[in-house]
């Protein structure tokens, strides 16, 4: 879901996100999200075929910043500040 690697880039961890093949098509919304996330570098997507090889990629990756992190909760707490008033 968008909320769980949302959730889980948030963390500044390295994430890889699982793709099953087949014929399991993704909606617009979701593939242009991971397609962003996998732009930025933030997330690596792994299929049956290239598990192994992603799983090894991400133990070797480096955290995000953790200014993007704190950013991120910067944004989130002014959020909610508007919201509670």
């Amino acid at each position: 879901s968008i909320s769980m690697v949302s959730e889980a880039v948030s963390s500044g961890k390295p994430v890889l996100v699982f793709m099953p093949s087949g014929n399991v098509a993704l909606k617009p919304k979701h593939r242009n999200f991971l397609k962003h996330l996998t732009k930025e570098n933030l997330i690596l997507e792994a299929s049956p075929e290239n598990m192994r090889q992603m799983l090894m990629r991400s133990f070797t990756r480096k955290n995000h910043s953790p200014e993007m992190v704190l950013k991120d909760n910067q944004t989130l707490a002014e959020a909610v500040r508007k919201v509670a008033g």
